[in-house]
């Protein structure tokens, strides 16, 4: 499943179901699944906190990541914060 959350007011992403359907592409054509994939839009503060707090980083970036794949069901599981 993925999913997009918005943590800031002003950003959403337009045809979500496109975006949806071209990483399910790009999966398939790798041999890789959707595990479960969340995508949340932030702001600056949203991912200073999360810089600071899982990776104990004090400044600010525009993309975090966390990954993980289950070698059995070939499936991919992230969470991407991303600055908007």
């Amino acid at each position: 499943m993925i999913n997009f959350f918005y943590e800031i007011s002003n950003f959403s992403i337009q045809n979500e179901s496109i975006f949806i359907q071209s990483i399910c592409i790009i999966l398939k054509n790798e041999g890789k699944n959707v595990g479960n994939i969340n995508y949340i839009f932030c702001s600056d503060n949203y991912i200073l906190n999360i810089n600071k707090k899982f990776l104990r980083k004090d400044y600010y970036t525009d993309v975090i990541a966390f990954s993980g794949f289950d070698e059995k069901k070939k499936s991919i599981y992230q969470e991407i914060s991303i600055l908007a």
